[in-house]
């Protein structure tokens, strides 16, 4: 029995790390609806304890009738029909909450099944805070949700809900079980004094270990704690009724087959060893196609061999599947050492989704050999055979995202295609079906004329071999109307002059504003349809301007001059850049005009319009946390930073994005002004995996598509670059074009940032307008961020009168201050 149990904790964690998440219900042990062969009617204890736990996690969503019907099945293959059919008789809303509270639970990688279950059961907490062991106490986590969490139903409580992980035992980190309110005896070691919370929370008050202020903490969360029951009753899930079972009871789980084959040879001897060679033939059709004939896919090879009652081998072997399909069946092997003799052989092959392609249950007789085995070719063994880039890269499925279009200065249709994944070489973009365009370098882009009436296009990612790997679809339409402020007709007798607005659909205009030179004439919040004409020209001043403020902070202008020798209508285009300029000590200079800057265009002096603070234009900031497992202990500090960030420098006007990165790419929470959701977003995350910082950084600058305004990337990290497909100076390219501040912050100490990596993101930050911090740990970062936002609200809008182009890319720029010891850093230009 113990060695039975021994073995199933060993598998579990094994399952656990094989990352098999997508369609998590089916699990290691567990198989596809479309088994290949007749399995043992006793599977045995080891696949019992999979189903086991399957059963446990998903307890809470099972009535009654299907919890028994479960029960009685002996049959994997009926097992894994019934979970298919249980989804789908909850619908795709339901499957798609499960799995992303599976994600949210494997990101919080807290090593607890318990804790685990709660959040696929209720979705992450909003808070998570730990209550270290004192004196009795055992060490406690509090978890809280806060009302109107994604999870719960309308008529939640408007408080929040609590719930109480306990500590089982010290010598296991991980062995937290959900606290019954009530149970006072299970929070403290040994006799326990009181059985109030009052006189627990008397009790500790004379302790050193626990502050005042966490002792008031816990007696809340301790008079506020609810159940699990209570919890799942706050966020239930669908219960359609159990008829699908009667369905079910109609189906034959042997009738279907994945088709897929086992082979078993012995090419020779090791040793005293035999070799086994094993070869597994899967049919194609059940593998993931990005298009026909086109497969990526990831099968994994597990299998134990006893002899007797011995457990003498365990391996599990990962094939990665790329490229073109060779045919109607692939091929995939591997190779084991065996001592000559009986032995019994347990072998699963599953694909990327943990679905079960076979399963074997075989008894071996393992001959004595003499003639030495051949060396393996190819790539038969695995994951040994293969890079930590090419790891990196196969582990991502391939994908492509077309983004809204955008205008550019030319008034030309600008379309970006995001990648991840690969090997992808090149995008190819097609207009109702016909090609226009292959763009082989990132960021992917599309230039066309405006489109005059609605039609498809199609951006295909292409593999070295010009072999389509992924597609996505949008409709492409006429550009939308565009904002645009203009002078009409003068009525000298009325002394007015007439104002036209053209507002782009959804926009509302929240300031409109006449000015006779630099005196201000008209201000209002709708477009009263005139700017007041004056009695005479002012000297120096023969110029009316209108400018008009959208709600999201984007603002036109349009210029009339006036006099004798003014011309009828002049066509003024401006350039808008904005600056942080700081004053002799470092700081954000304030009280400066356009007689204090002059602006050098491609070396050549442009006249600048104006120069005036922007601190009451809303920001658009997106936050990109590091989460590799080099992060560490910093983590959970830099979290409660960010938090702090939200809380206390967005204001009412501002939109926030939160984005982690390690290997794989996360958009937490995308651009919102819900201060909420974006502290719901930064709980829990855990430090694991690689740092593709640079690719990370791209597809947080694509998120800032379509937003207007004042635009920051606050970018924390404390390593190198890991197998990104970005090199930096991409990355500078993408953050230029995207008219974007950067604000890398390196947190020196427990990664391994080198010069080279340091002096890379400074140079990002200097060239896009934004500052480079580098930190000594996680506990300065409430300092940088204050100081971001200081420049940030400290920012000047120069409006200036470029030169002539034609080109997309924009000439150099070059603003001197004119004041002794100032300095500006300007951001990317817009037209």
């Amino acid at each position: 029995m113990a060695s039975d149990l021994l073995e199933f904790r060993r598998m579990t964690r094994r399952c656990a790390a094989g990352g098999l998440v997508v369609t998590w219900m089916l699990l290691c042990a567990g198989g596809g609806p479309a088994a290949s062969r007749a399995q043992p009617a006793s599977p045995g204890p080891r696949l019992a304890g999979f189903w086991s736990d399957w059963l446990a996690d998903t307890g809470p969503l099972l009535a009654a009738e299907e919890r028994l019907y479960f029960q009685i099945l002996e049959d994997d293959r009926a097992r894994e029909a019934f979970v298919e059919a249980f989804w789908q008789s909850r619908g795709t809303a339901a499957l798609e909450r499960w799995r992303r509270n599976t994600a949210d639970a494997r990101r919080l990688r807290s090593r607890s099944r318990a804790r685990e279950r709660v959040v696929r059961l209720a979705g992450k907490p909003d808070t998570i805070e730990t209550i270290q062991r004192c004196g009795a106490l055992r060490r406690l986590e509090i978890w809280s949700w806060q009302p109107g969490h994604p999870s719960f139903h309308p008529g939640s409580p408007s408080e929040p809900q609590y719930l109480i992980f306990v500590e089982a035992t010290t010598l296991k980190m991980s062995s937290f079980e959900p606290w019954r309110p009530g149970d006072f005896e299970g929070l403290v070691r040994g006799v326990v004094s009181s059985s109030t919370i009052d006189g627990l929370i008397e009790a500790l008050g004379t302790s050193p270990c626990i502050s005042g202020d966490a002792l008031a903490r816990l007696s809340i969360a301790l008079e506020r704690a609810i159940s699990v029951d209570r919890l799942r009753q706050l966020a239930p899930w669908p219960e359609p009724g159990t008829e699908w079972l009667r369905a079910l009871r109609d189906v034959d789980p042997a009738a279907a087959g994945s088709g897929a084959s086992l082979r078993l040879g012995y090419p020779g001897a090791f040793t005293h060893y035999t070799i086994l060679h094993g070869e597994v033939e899967v049919p194609v059709a059940r593998l993931t196609q990005l298009v026909p004939e086109q497969i990526f896919d990831r099968v994994t090879i597990i299998g134990d061999a006893y002899r007797g009652s011995r457990l003498v081998d365990s391996f599990e072997i990962v094939h990665h599947v790329a490229g073109a399909a060779p045919g109607d069946r692939l091929t995939l092997d591997f190779y084991r050492r065996l001592e000559p003799g009986p032995h019994r052989l347990l072998l699963r092959v599953a694909d990327r989704d943990g679905i079960a392609l076979l399963r074997e249950a075989l008894e071996l007789e393992v001959p004595a050999l003499a003639q030495p085995a051949p060396e393996p070719a190819g790539r038969s063994a695995g994951l040994s055979r293969l890079t930590r880039a090419e790891l990196v890269q196969l582990n991502t499925l391939p994908s492509v995202e077309l983004l809204p279009a955008v205008l550019d200065a030319r008034g030309r249709q600008v379309i970006r295609a995001i990648t991840t994944g690969g090997p992808i070489a090149a995008v190819e973009f097609r207009l109702a079906g016909a090609p226009v365009a292959i763009d082989d370098r990132p960021p992917y882009l599309l230039e066309i004329e405006p489109v005059v009436v609605e039609t498809l296009l199609t951006a295909v990612a292409l593999d070295p071999a010009r072999r389509p790997l992924a597609e996505d679809v949008r409709e492409l339409g006429p550009p939308n109307r565009p904002f645009a402020v203009r002078f009409g007709a003068i009525d000298r007798s009325a002394r007015r002059v007439a104002v036209t607005v053209s507002l782009p659909e959804g926009e509302e205009v929240a300031g409109f504003e006449c000015r006779h030179g630099r005196r201000v004439v008209r201000r209002a919040s709708v477009p009263p349809g005139d700017c007041p004409l004056p009695e005479s020209a002012l000297p120096g001043a023969e110029y009316l301007t209108v400018e008009v403020t959208l709600a999201s902070g984007d603002s036109q202008e349009d210029v009339l001059f006036l006099g004798p020798r003014a011309p009828e209508r002049v066509d003024v285009r401006l350039a808008e850049l904005y600056l942080t300029i700081l004053d002799p000590g470092g700081r954000p200079a304030r009280g400066l005009g356009s007689d204090d800057v002059r602006v050098w265009e491609a070396g050549k002096p442009r006249p600048v319009a104006r120069l005036e603070p922007v601190e009451k234009l809303p920001l658009n900031v997106a936050v990109l946390m590091d989460i590799s497992s080099s992060m560490g202990r910093a983590l959970p500090v830099a979290v409660e930073s960010a938090r702090e960030f939200f809380d206390g420098v967005l204001t009412g006007d501002d939109l926030a994005s939160l984005l982690a990165f390690n290997h794989d790419l996360h958009l937490l929470v995308p651009f919102t002004g819900d201060a909420a959701a974006l502290r719901y977003g930064a709980a829990g995350l855990k430090a694991w995996g690689a740092t593709r910082l640079h690719d990370a950084m791209v597809y947080a600058l694509f998120q800032f598509s379509g937003l207007t305004s004042r635009r920051a990337l606050i970018v924390l990290s404390d390593g190198s670059d890991v197998g990104s497909d970005f090199p930096l100076d991409q990355v500078v390219h993408a953050a230029e074009r995207a008219a974007v501040a950067v604000y890398p912050i390196s947190i020196v100490g427990t990664g391994a940032l080198g010069s080279n990596g340091l002096e890379g993101l400074a140079a990002l930050a200097s060239a896009t307008g934004g500052r480079f911090f580098r930190v000594a740990g996680a506990s300065q970062l409430a300092d940088v961020y204050r100081q971001i936002e200081a420049e940030l609200r400290g920012q000047y809008l120069l409006v200036y009168e470029p030169g002539g182009t034609a080109e997309l890319e924009l000439p150099p720029v070059e603003v001197e201050v004119l004041r002794t010891g100032f300095r500006a850093r300007e951001v990317r230009r817009y037209y």
